[in-house]
């Protein structure tokens, strides 16, 4: 097979996030210093794996260590500040009760218990917004 020699491949910064849920099917979402709402995640550091990068940022913003990696939620690539980004959005379970102690990025956590709840925060972006409405309906309230 050959190449196009004009094709031009994109680079990205890498994402990974969480839909942290709790045995009470209550999902944690996390306040950025900035006064914006946020699932638990961030950017894989270079030459670290997908299940380390994931867990060393779960870690990181919530001192949460012992939870479970279940699936992944969703793939999708955007652009922001003109950069290209490509998340992974997995579902992950904590197992049995935990205590958040928060990064120095984060003011606030709270585990959403209703759709109403979590219609009433304001998100990094509606897009993300939309993501967190999606994966509660879709998979906490069946």
């Amino acid at each position: 097979m050959s190449k196009n020699k004009n094709e031009v491949h994109g680079l990205f910064k890498v994402t990974q996030n969480i839909f942290l849920v709790n045995d009470k099917n209550q999902l944690l979402v996390l306040k950025h210093i900035s006064g914006n709402w946020l699932l638990v995640g961030g950017r894989l550091n270079e030459n670290e794996n997908w299940r380390d990068g994931l867990r060393r940022e779960v870690r990181e913003e919530t001192s949460i260590e012992n939870f479970e990696i279940e699936r992944i939620v969703e793939v999708d690539n955007w652009v922001h500040n003109d950069m290209p980004h490509f998340g992974v959005f997995y579902m992950g379970r904590v197992n049995g009760e935990v205590e958040i102690v928060l990064s120095e990025e984060h003011c606030d956590s709270m585990w959403i218990k209703s759709i109403e709840e979590l219609e009433s925060l304001t998100f990094w972006h509606e897009g993300l917004k939309n993501r967190v409405r999606n994966f509660y309906k879709n998979s906490l309230l069946n």
